[in-house]
């Protein structure tokens, strides 16, 4: 297998999902891993650059979300009705659906980058569109 092949599969784990009805961001099991499972993390949002990041932080610092132990559930998952709902009016998002996003990681910054351009919607887990 070649170099660039291993990154895409890599990267095919790292992901995060939106639901606009129940105000949910998952984050997902890879990306977590990817960030070596903090205590917490944070959201960075780019509106400019339309991204989003996901990166580990310390308990103190603004907008850190704790992160429960691994376990079978695969996921973080946080409800943030508010930046939800900036997230979906920037982007035009349906409101009716639920979106997915594949992520870069950044080992350095220690945190897992989205473009918000790249997002693909989803239905019951199963892609339906990329956008």
């Amino acid at each position: 297998m070649q170099k660039t092949e291993q990154k895409t599969e890599q990267q095919a784990g790292l992901g995060m999902s939106f639901c606009e009805e129940e105000g949910r961001i998952t984050v997902f099991r890879k990306t977590l891993e990817a960030l070596e499972w903090p205590s917490h993390y944070r959201f960075l949002y780019n509106r400019k650059m339309k991204q989003i990041a996901v990166q580990a932080c310390g308990a103190e610092e603004s907008g850190a979300h704790r992160v429960g132990k691994p376990d079978e559930s695969n996921s973080g998952e946080i409800k943030c009705m508010a930046l939800v709902r900036m997230i979906y009016g920037d982007s035009g998002w349906d409101k009716k659906m639920s979106y997915r996003l594949i992520g870069r990681a950044f080992p350095q910054q220690r945190l897992v980058s989205f473009k918000i351009t790249d997002a693909m919607q989803i239905e019951n887990g199963r892609v339906l569109t990329e956008m």
